[in-house]
C-alpha cells in the first residue's frame, strides 16, 4: 500500500457511521488491493540489495504498512469517532483503532447477517444498469452472506437456484420462459446469466420494462404458431382432420 494512495484515501469512501458491515468489507478489500499492488511493484523492480538483512527488510515492510494504514484510517474515519480515541491515530496501533471501531459500530452476528441479506434483496429491487453488473453484484453479496453463514452455521444460506429465481422474478417471463431450463444441471447462476444476457443484451431494468411485449423470442413465436392452430369444424366425418397434424386421409375411425 503506497503512501500516496493512503494520503488520498485511494478511492475508498469515507465511513459515515452507517452500514458498517458493508463499509468494513470495502476497507478490507481496499487494503488487500493496495498491498497486492505494492508487492507487484516490488517484483517488477527486483529483489532488495544483498546487503540489506532479511529481518531489517521485514521490519521496513511492517513499518511501511503500519504507517500507510494509519494514514488511510485518518482519511476515511469520521471526526466524531476520531475525537473519542484515547490518542491520535498516528500514535496508535491500527488494530486497536479497528477494535474500537468494531466496539462502537460493529453489529452482532444476527444483525450483520440481516443487513447483508437486505442489501442482496435491494440489488434486484433497485434500478440496475445491466444484467452483467447485476449478476456481478449479486454473486459478491451471495459470497459475503454464505461466508458468514458457513462461519455461524457451517452451511450456505443463498443457493444458486434461489439467486436465479430472485433475478427471474424481476424480468417479464414472456421473454425468458422458453430459454431457461429448470433442471439441476442447467439451472445455475452462470447458465441463467448467459441465457438472460442473450435475450436482454445490455439493457437496463428500465429499458427491459419498456420493451415491446410483442417482441418475444423466435422460439416462442414458433411455439405459438404450432400450438395455436385449431381443428376446423367439419360437417361430415370424412372431412375430419387428425388431432395431431391437422391433416385428413388418415383419420382413425371410431
Amino acid at each position: 500500500m503506497s503512501a500516496t494512495d493512503a494520503k488520498t484515501g485511494g478511492g475508498l469512501e469515507k465511513f459515515n457511521g452507517k452500514s458498517y458491515t458493508m463499509w468494513k468489507d470495502k476497507l478490507l478489500t481496499h487494503v488487500n488491493t493496495l498491498d497486492h499492488e505494492y508487492q507487484t511493484k516490488l517484483l517488477e523492480k527486483g529483489q532488495p540489495e544483498a546487503k540489506v538483512l532479511e529481518m531489517r527488510w521485514d521490519v521496513a515492510h511492517w513499518r511501511r504498512g503500519r504507517g500507510d494504514l494509519q494514514n488511510l484510517l485518518n482519511r476515511v474515519l469520521p471526526n466524531f469517532f476520531l475525537s473519542t480515541l484515547p490518542d491520535v491515530v498516528s500514535s496508535m496501533d491500527p488494530c486497536e483503532v479497528i477494535r474500537l471501531l468494531e466496539k462502537d459500530f460493529g453489529q452482532g452476528d444476527a444483525a450483520g447477517l440481516i443487513e447483508l441479506t437486505r442489501s442482496l434483496t435491494k440489488l434486484t429491487r433497485t434500478p440496475w444498469h445491466d444484467l452483467r453488473t447485476l449478476f456481478a453484484q449479486l454473486k459478491k453479496a451471495r459470497n459475503e452472506i454464505n461466508r458468514k453463514t458457513r462461519k455461524l452455521f457451517n452451511q450456505d444460506m443463498v443457493s444458486e437456484s434461489w439467486l436465479c429465481v430472485e433475478v427471474l422474478s424481476q424480468l417479464p417471463s414472456e421473454y425468458w420462459a422458453s430459454s431457461i431450463s429448470m433442471t439441476k444441471e442447467d439451472f445455475t447462476v452462470d447458465k441463467v446469466e448467459g441465457a438472460l444476457r442473450r435475450i436482454f443484451g445490455e439493457k437496463s431494468k428500465k429499458d427491459v420494462g419498456l420493451m415491446d411485449k410483442t417482441q418475444v423470442t423466435h422460439i416462442n413465436n414458433v411455439r405459438a404458431k404450432v400450438f395455436g392452430q385449431k381443428r376446423k369444424p367439419t360437417s361430415t366425418e370424412g372431412d375430419r382432420s387428425c388431432f395431431y397434424c391437422f391433416k385428413t386421409a388418415h383419420f382413425k375411425s371410431d
